[in-house]
């Protein structure tokens, strides 16, 4: 009998160190599949919505609070983001005659994605399209809205932003212009073929690549870091009273000119006061100019330009 019993107290502490290690291993692969999906897809299915086309005349409307990022990839046309004294984002677009070429949206980890329709959707910004088509994109947000990061990418499109703050901001174009007026911007990265860029207010790190694009910036505060990489361009800046810079330039015919006397050669590269303002050069026709300036305090223009689909503001 007490044989029997120590057989059965041994058989059933076998099997219960075996529902153990199966509940252990069954935990730990459940942790193992939750953590390798939020490395892999970090994505909260109630932020996001499947690509949705915007009708003709409609506006969509936005939870501000549920938003922190932008992606707009657009063919021709104006894109125009401004501030307004709104709670929500809204979006509109200008009279399409095909609802075909309607724009298409989707909302993804806290990001508006919008696109030119639902065949540059399928195939990017390379669609062919039989008509010269060309509309322009209207987005409004809140006076106290903050943008951690907006990315555009637009083919002859022209982008103009006022009184805006973002985190991070990459633009790609090709022919479009772009004016950033009155904006803070921590990182601004610009990818554009010919089209200018006019820039006023604060922002820590530029990149600039152009092929003969222009940068002419009026900056409130010394930036920590500028490079420029362009064949035929030119950097034209004005900096505070207070401001020091080093600039370093690489090109075969690239000009330097500046209104702050004091600035000396160091190194190859020119120098003034603590140097504190980093610009990289390289072109082989990049000019640089450095005008004085001093912070330069905009009045609120949100409201300079309206929706002309609208008459009011929303």
């Amino acid at each position: 009998m007490k044989t029997n019993a120590i057989i059965r107290i041994v058989i059933w502490s076998i099997v219960l160190v075996f529902l153990v290690g199966v509940l252990v291993a069954f935990v730990a692969e459940e942790r193992y599949l939750n953590d390798y999906s939020v490395a892999t897809v970090p994505m909260n299915i109630a932020e996001e919505t499947p690509v949705k086309s915007l009708p003709n005349e409609e506006k969509l409307v936005m939870d501000s609070r549920s938003i922190d990022g932008i992606e707009i990839e657009w063919v021709a046309g104006d894109i125009l983001i401004l501030p307004r004294d709104v709670s929500e984002i809204t979006v509109t677009e200008s009279d399409v005659s095909d609802e075909r070429y309607s724009m298409v949206w989707k909302t993804q980890n806290r990001k508006l994605e919008i696109k030119f329709c639902e065949e540059s959707w399928k195939s990017g910004l390379g669609i062919h399209l039989t008509d010269d088509l060309s509309k322009d994109l209207y987005i409004y947000v809140p006076q106290d809205w903050q943008c951690r990061s907006l990315e555009i990418d637009a083919a002859s499109a022209t982008v103009e932003m006022r009184n805006m703050t973002i985190g991070e901001m990459d633009l790609d174009g090709a022919s479009g212009t772009c004016n950033l007026e009155n904006c803070s911007i921590r990182d601004l990265d610009i990818d554009t073929a010919s089209g200018d860029v006019i820039f006023s207010g604060t922002l820590d790190t530029l990149d600039f690549d152009a092929a003969s694009a222009s940068f002419v910036g009026e900056f409130y505060e010394t930036p920590s870091r500028i490079d420029i990489d362009s064949m035929s361009g030119k950097l034209d800046i004005s900096l505070p009273e207070n401001c020091g810079y080093s600039i370093s330039m690489d090109g075969m015919s690239s000009r330097f000119s500046s209104e702050f006397h004091g600035t000396v050669m160091k190194n190859n590269t020119h120098v003034y006061g603590d140097g504190r303002c980093r610009i990289d050069v390289d072109g082989m026709n990049c000019d640089v100019n450095i005008r004085k300036g001093d912070a330069f305090p905009t009045e609120d223009v949100t409201e300079a330009v309206m929706d002309p689909t609208e008459e009011s503001a929303p």
